[in-house]
C-alpha cells in the first residue's frame, strides 16, 4: 500500500467500528505493518537487516577485550532486541524521532563492526566458523591431557 499509507487503507478493513472520525496511523504490529506498507520483498529486507545486525553484534560481543567496545556492542545489540521485541505488541517506528534513533542505533553498530581490533576478530570466528555456542578449539597437548585424565577414573 505505500510507506506510510495504512491509514488510508484502514477504513477499508475496519469491521467493526464504522466511521470517518476513527484514525488508525499504524498497525500494533511491526512486522505486520511493514509487510503491509513496503511488501513482502522489503519485509525479507528488513528482517535480514534488523536479524544481521543483532546476530553481529552478540556474536562478536563475546570475543572483544575492550570494556568500551563490548559495552557499545552490547548496548547496541540489546536495543535492536528490545524493539524486535515491542515489534509484536506495537509498531514504535512509526514516529520519526524513534525511527531515526533506530536507524543511529543500526549505524553505530555497523561502525564499530568496522574498527580494525573487530574486523581482525571477526576474521577469526569467520575461520573457526564459530556461532553464539561454539566450543573454543584445544590444542592437542590439552586434548591428550583430557583424555589421560578421564582414563584414570576406569
Amino acid at each position: 500500500i505505500g510507506w506510510g499509507a495504512y491509514y488510508f487503507v484502514y477504513p477499508s478493513y475496519d469491521f467493526y467500528m464504522q466511521g470517518n472520525f476513527i484514525k488508525v496511523v499504524h498497525a500494533h504490529n511491526m512486522y505486520l505493518n511493514i509487510a503491509a506498507e513496503i511488501g513482502l520483498v522489503g519485509f525479507a529486507a528488513f528482517m535480514t537487516c534488523l536479524g544481521g545486525n543483532i546476530w553481529r553484534a552478540l556474536k562478536v560481543y563475546k570475543h572483544v577485550s575492550t570494556n568500551f567496545l563490548r559495552g557499545a556492542l552490547l548496548g547496541c545489540g540489546l536495543a535492536l532486541t528490545a524493539i524486535a521485541f515491542n515489534g509484536f505488541t506495537d509498531f514504535v517506528l512509526f514516529n520519526t524521532r524513534l525511527t531515526m534513533l533506530f536507524c543511529t542505533v543500526m549505524a553505530v553498530e555497523a561502525a564499530l563492526l568496522r574498527h580494525p581490533s573487530l574486523l581482525a576478530i571477526q576474521k577469526e570466528l569467520q575461520r573457526r566458523r564459530m556461532g553464539l555456542v561454539s566450543l573454543p578449539e584445544l590444542s592437542d597437548e590439552e586434548i591428550q591431557k583430557n583424555k589421560a585424565y578421564n582414563l584414570k577414573d576406569i
